[in-house]
């Protein structure tokens, strides 16, 4: 929850301060948003088994876990940052895999080994990205009430 606070409290001073509104600002709160993605998906797969080994970024992977651990999406997930490679078979899919880092790790680690940027196109506005973040809010608490 933490981090979804920080994301929306920052969202919205770019919003109202067009001087806050720059892409360092942007990456910070796309990493927390992220990050807080991540932390919602292994909290309710550890939730739903303790010994769930989740050594992974990958916030795709992790969410076709979740919808194996809960296939009726019992939270009611919407689930933003999961990629939709269309109709790319497996060794399309990979190849796109390895040009650019899982979100989570896209914007935590703004360089490739600390001396490339990663490639792609990556865009933020943040008046539209405040919706996003209540969602999250919500599913985090939603989350929260359906396992406690």
């Amino acid at each position: 929850e933490a981090y979804t606070h920080t994301a929306e409290s920052l969202t919205k001073k770019m919003v109202s301060d067009e001087k806050e509104n720059t892409w360092p600002n942007a990456s910070v709160v796309l990493m927390n948003s992220v990050h807080a993605v991540e932390l919602l998906l292994k909290g309710l797969l550890l939730y739903h088994n303790a010994s769930s080994k989740l050594g992974t970024h990958d916030i795709d992977e992790l969410y076709k876990k979740y919808l194996i651990a809960y296939p009726d999406n019992t939270c009611g997930i919407e689930m933003p940052f999961t990629t939709d490679y269309g109709s790319l078979n497996e060794a399309e899919i990979n190849k796109l895999k390895k040009l650019s880092p899982e979100p989570s790790v896209l914007y935590r680690y703004p360089t490739k080994n600390g001396q490339v940027e990663w490639s792609g196109a990556q865009g933020f506005i943040a008046k539209l990205f405040i919706p996003v973040i209540r969602r999250l809010k919500l599913d985090i608490g939603g989350a929260r009430e359906k396992i406690t």
